[in-house]
């Protein structure tokens, strides 16, 4: 399943949540068990929603590592997805617009910082999740800083196969997302000035990106048909976005080993 960035997150399963009066409370008994302690987690979780502070309660998911469980195997990728989209919800009832942001920041690195070893099978799903979990959040945020962030993440978690160039429109809607032009015109829809540097640190993912699709065809024996012209598009991609990231310094004082790096 690929990563969507446009679809609305799947409607939760009843298996995880039941949309009811009580949801709050089975989504914390879901997350719970992946923590040191559940017992006290459920009772933390419960203070913090009968007390109607949603910054606590998503404090105390993130703090505790909570959403590592929905990784597991017992939960499919739409579950996972499904469980984590309710748990954002709570961003829009914080009521205060810079901790929403730094929740948003913080939920998004406690998915993106659970270390998955290995190549094999399992590791490609967690990963997957991962990927499809800040997708998720990504597509129900507006901010236009929080979604270059984001993007950039789902971008490095995102398996390279998700990344290629050179498809169908349609095959892979993180790899359509990379297009140039609509990058920019996405860029340009979500309305508001994006620092040089936030910019930069996406084109950078875009570069690793690329590498990374680069290292996975040249390895490449199926006797795919369309294999340079994917190679092909790749390196067109990754020039092009190595030129954007050097567009972002604009003063000679930002100059240092990285922009020489992009500049060789």
């Amino acid at each position: 399943m690929a990563t969507s960035l446009s679809q609305t997150p799947p409607h939760p399963s009843s298996t995880l949540v039941n949309i009811s009066d009580d949801a709050d409370l089975r989504l914390i008994r879901v997350l719970a068990p992946a923590t040191s302690s559940p017992s006290n987690f459920e009772t933390e979780c419960t203070t913090a929603i009968q007390g109607g502070d949603a910054a606590k309660l998503l404090r105390s998911v993130i703090s505790n590592g909570a959403v590592a469980g929905l990784l597991e195997d017992e939960f499919s990728l739409d579950e996972a997805v499904s469980a984590f989209s309710l748990l954002t919800v709570y961003l829009d009832r914080v009521g205060d617009a810079s901790v929403e942001k730094e929740l948003c920041a913080a939920l998004a690195e406690s998915v993106g910082k659970i270390e998955v070893a290995g190549d094999d099978e399992t590791a490609l799903v967690k990963r997957e999740k991962q990927s499809a979990m800040i997708a998720a959040l990504f597509n129900l945020r507006s901010d236009a800083v929080e979604k270059v962030r984001l993007l950039a993440q789902i971008i490095d978690l995102a398996d390279a196969t998700a990344l290629i160039q050179g498809q169908d429109r349609g095959v892979s809607p993180l790899a359509d997302m990379l297009d140039v032009a609509t990058l920019k015109a996405s860029l340009a829809l979500w309305g508001s000035e994006i620092p040089d540097e936030e910019l930069r640190a996406l084109y950078q993912a875009i570069v690793r990106g690329m590498d990374r699709v680069l290292a996975l065809l040249s390895k490449d024996t199926s006797g795919d048909k369309t294999k340079l012209k994917k190679v092909k598009a790749a390196n067109e991609c990754k020039q092009k976005y190595v030129l954007f990231v050097l567009a972002t310094y604009t003063e000679e004082s930002q100059l240092d080993s990285t922009s020489a790096k992009y500049a060789e």
